[in-house]
């Protein structure tokens, strides 16, 4: 069984972790930053004890500040990779996480046929207004 490391020692094996593997810079930032608001957040408690309950907690508390469903997800990524590769533990089974809903967003573009058809369907001034915007 290992001591007890402490945060800068972990975050350097998140480093060399992801150097190994090959990931990106970008990743490694990512990844850093989130095992640090992790363990800032129980700090009460040593990263080893650390718990599947734990890490719901923290994934609730993130999604209560209303993180979109990417930040979230992208949390949660880091943490696994954090307790795998970096406290080398199971991080258990996540069960009690809502994870916010995914916006859907409208097209922003019309293609050609359809702004023949919305224009089709239009009569008087406001087909005028609309073909000279064109």
């Amino acid at each position: 069984m290992r001591t007890a490391e402490s945060g800068p020692n972990l975050l350097n094996r998140i480093h060399f972790a992801i150097n190994r593997l090959g990931y990106s810079k970008r990743t490694e930032q990512a990844y850093t930053y989130w095992a640090r608001y992790l363990l800032k957040y129980h700090r009460a408690k040593q990263p080893i004890e650390l718990t599947a309950e734990d890490v719901e907690t923290f994934l609730k508390y993130i999604a209560s500040q209303k993180k979109s469903s990417t930040t979230v997800n992208a949390a949660l990524n880091a943490i696994n990779f954090f307790f795998k590769r970096v406290l080398e533990k199971d991080m258990g089974e996540l069960e009690g996480i809502e994870r916010p809903k995914s916006s859907t967003n409208l097209p922003v573009v019309f293609f050609h046929e359809e702004a023949t058809s919305v224009l089709r369907s239009m009569n008087g001034v406001k087909s005028l207004t609309a073909s000279l915007l064109i």
